[in-house]
């Protein structure tokens, strides 16, 4: 018997209510931007395959705590799973006041904050002529570096790399990485860390 084998077994029309069905489509791009299968998903969340076979297809509703298992595996807020629309624009606003101080000392300004309603991290990086952050940003993931202005050298495990205003690079996040303005103008990028 797989697991949490339960499908509602009434009709696809009365079972099914418009957000299941969004859910569904949902739950489907996620997993196939993974690049994960029916299987996997199933494995992952102790859902039967048959199970998220039928919500993405719309054929049945679900129980909350289903979901829940399902989202914590694919690693995705549940506020992106209820939210999602291609309909509907959206805007995952970060204010300055969400923004936490990583670090503001030694010619180094660096903030952080959540966007809201994804996995995802921006941050805003100042540095001063002569400045280092060799703090990590992230462990695991990708790291994305655009340079708005001034110079900055980005060092990701043995390599150096000299970024100019409107430059952008990205690496995976496990690697050791630091950030450094060997120029004589104050550095400034934005800093996307993803899962």
């Amino acid at each position: 018997m797989e697991p949490d084998d339960a499908v509602d077994e009434k009709s696809p029309e009365q079972a099914t209510s418009t957000i299941a069905k969004k859910i569904g489509r949902t739950l489907r791009r996620i997993r196939l931007e993974q690049g994960l299968n029916l299987g996997e998903v199933s494995k992952g969340a102790n859902v039967s395959r048959s199970f998220i076979g039928a919500l993405e297809r719309g054929e049945t509703d679900i129980a909350i705590g289903r979901l829940e298992r399902i989202v914590d595996f694919l690693k995705v807020d549940l506020v992106e799973v209820l939210g999602y629309s291609r309909q509907e624009v959206r805007f995952n606003l970060v204010p300055k006041d969400d923004f936490e101080v990583v670090r503001d000392t030694d010619g180094v300004s660096c903030l952080s904050g959540r966007v809201v309603g994804t996995p995802n991290t921006v941050v805003q990086l100042s540095l001063r002529p002569g400045a280092v952050l060799d703090v990590p940003l992230a462990a695991e993931g990708s790291i994305t570096v655009t340079v708005v202005s001034g110079t900055l050298r980005v060092e990701v495990a043995d390599r150096v790399f000299h970024l100019r205003p409107r430059d952008c690079g990205s690496f995976r996040a496990h690697n050791p990485h630091s950030f450094a303005n060997d120029g004589k103008t104050e550095a400034r990028a934005v800093i996307l860390c993803t899962p």
